[in-house]
């Protein structure tokens, strides 16, 4: 038996978006909306989930946009993207000023921890018997300020141990370690200096000053000490805030032996 065939393959394209007509068309809807009633509120949210350098791409290239009399323009930014547009505007022909548009901003701290953890009780008041309270603080500990990572971790820890019958410390300590691991690949390189310091800096709070002189309690000197904490600093696994270091939630529960490596 003899067969044959003709096959005939057409590529279908996707139309690729129009970012500059997307911009004109805006602006119209915006300028209609106000005509016809006089005031608008333009709210615009969950930019934390988009990558930081197309949220500020595009905020400075709408901004001619949202200029409007009668549009008051609400935007929920993360401080992150905040602190970069800030340094992006005192760099020749970079990113503009945001702050030329802006009327108000308005800084909210992060959460504290009993505020997360009152959440997480709300959150899952129906079924707290099947938590332990040491997961409940863990978790908060983990958020650093952010209800969503503490929300994120629980899920997440549930998920990994959904055959247990409780989930207790242990298992979200070994979530923790396993995501720390996978996230935070590039930061996990430790000098012997910088791992002596975590250990030291697990329930440390308090002024840099005050962080130096706990290094050099366990041999760093004073000038390798400050480098050593603009290091940690710079990987995230150190926090600064208003005047005060402590560290990440992220690391403060794992075990900084296995996890960590000597570089």
């Amino acid at each position: 038996m003899v067969a044959s065939a003709n096959v005939n393959v057409q590529k279908s394209e996707m139309p690729r978006f129009n970012f500059f007509a997307a911009k004109e068309k805006l602006a119209e809807l915006i300028e209609k909306t106000v005509r016809m009633k006089e005031k608008l509120i333009l709210l615009i949210d969950e930019l934390d989930k988009e990558r930081k350098e197309d949220v500020l791409r595009t905020l400075d290239a709408i901004k001619s946009q949202i200029v409007f009399e009668g549009l008051v323009v609400i935007l929920a930014l993360p401080y992150s993207i905040y602190r970069e547009y800030s340094a992006d505007r005192m760099r020749w022909n970079e990113a503009g000023n945001l702050e030329n548009i802006f009327k108000d901003i308005v800084f909210l701290e992060p959460l504290s921890k009993s505020d997360i953890k009152e959440l997480l009780i709300r959150r899952i008041r129906e079924h707290l018997d099947l938590v332990s309270q040491e997961v409940l603080e863990i978790a908060s500990d983990f958020a650093d300020g952010n209800p969503r990572d503490a929300i994120w971790i629980l899920n997440k820890t549930v998920f990994e141990n959904v055959e247990e019958k409780r989930i207790s410390k242990e298992h979200i300590v070994r979530t923790i370690e396993k995501l720390v691991g996978e996230y935070f690949v590039h930061q996990l390189t430790l000098t012997e200096n910088q791992r002596k310091a975590l250990r030291t800096l697990r329930n440390f709070t308090g002024s840099k000053e005050q962080l130096v002189s706990e290094l050099q309690k366990v041999g760093i000197k004073r000038t390798t000490a400050y480098s050593v904490i603009e290091q940690l600093v710079q990987k995230k696994i150190l926090l600064f805030r208003n005047g005060v270091y402590r560290l990440s939630g992220k690391f403060k529960h794992v075990d900084m032996n296995s996890l960590f490596q000597i570089r």
